[in-house]
């Protein structure tokens, strides 16, 4: 699969997508989502084609990313910034984060 052929120098980008309505149709209930698999190719291609700089930013979970991008496992901004995770790592930034919703089942 080609991926951008536009992109001469890989390095030189990065990339950030948003989970709900851009990633995947907005449903009538967050754990309603379908991720496309064309979708899932294409963030795989393309987190190889620029060596791993592309991330997901969403006020969804990391484990709920995880779940509805399996078996990606993409750094992801989640929690919109409490937790982030770059490679195999959650961190947690803000220490008075208690937690929030789930946004699954």
């Amino acid at each position: 699969m080609t991926v951008l052929p536009i992109l001469r120098d890989a390095s030189a980008y990065s990339f950030f997508f948003d989970f709900d309505g851009t990633l995947t149709e907005i449903a009538e209930t967050p754990g309603a989502v379908v991720v496309d698999e064309r979708a899932r190719e294409a963030l795989d291609t393309l987190f190889q084609t620029v060596s791993g700089a592309v991330a997901i930013v969403t006020g969804r979970e990391i484990e709920v990313i995880d779940h509805f991008l399996a078996p990606l496992k993409l750094p992801v901004a989640g929690v919109h910034g409490f937790e982030r995770r770059n490679g195999e790592t959650t961190v947690s930034a803000t220490a008075g984060h208690r937690g929030c919703l789930r946004s699954w089942p």
